[in-house]
């Protein structure tokens, strides 16, 4: 017996389905599902592929933000960007000279 092609698409919008209510596990559960069913539904690896570089990606972020080190880096950054917006402000009130 055969699993038909139409439940690897099922497969594929659950998934999606998962993946925006931000259940991730099952999100990758049926990914990888609708993978099993349907080889040649090439959707199905790509939203995977997708679900689980956001997760690497938010896990990234998150223990950038908890050393101290990018901490320093933040701020030093928020100092430059402000520098900028002060001598743009201060260069913009400054009466243009014609040549």
């Amino acid at each position: 017996m055969s699993i038909g092609p139409v439940l690897g698409v099922a497969y594929l919008q659950l998934g999606i389905l998962y993946s925006k209510l931000g259940s991730v596990e099952r999100g990758i559960g049926a990914y990888e599902k609708a993978i099993e069913t349907e080889h040649n539904l090439g959707e199905a690896p790509y939203q995977l592929g997708q679900l689980t570089g956001e997760i690497s990606e938010h896990a990234r972020v998150e223990n950038l933000n908890r050393t101290p080190k990018s901490k320093k880096l933040r701020q030093a950054n928020w100092n430059a960007s402000r520098e900028v917006q002060q001598f743009l402000i201060v260069f913009m009130s400054q009466p243009s000279v014609g040549y």
